[in-house]
């Protein structure tokens, strides 16, 4: 059952598709992956165009880009030098992701 509604989720364009849920991965790794998908995650971004009146829009660790899905997960510097050692600790090379969505 589980193969035929993936594969029927893997056939609708990424837009439609749902995220892929793992047995082997933590429940709340898989509700964020999903909620990152649906942009539903609670950025300054995100929580600024559901009308939540704040201060700044500015990133919390380095205070430059806009709190947004992209910068906290990919783009904010302070993420970047994270995402290098988790990659040579996994022993991955090449290009560095761009965009939240290429999870």
């Amino acid at each position: 059952m589980y193969s035929f509604i993936h594969q029927r989720l893997c056939s609708l364009p990424p837009t439609q598709a749902c995220c892929k849920w793992s047995p082997l991965v933590p429940i709340k790794v898989n509700v964020f992956i999903w909620r990152l998908f649906l942009n539903g995650l609670l950025t300054r971004d995100n929580l600024l165009r559901r009308g939540v009146a704040l201060q700044v829009s500015t990133c919390v660790l380095c205070n430059s880009g806009l709190d947004d899905d992209d910068h906290c997960l990919v783009n904010c510097s302070k993420v970047d030098g994270l995402w290098r050692k988790v990659w040579s600790w996994m022993r991955i090379s090449g290009e560095r992701l761009k965009l939240a969505n290429e999870f």
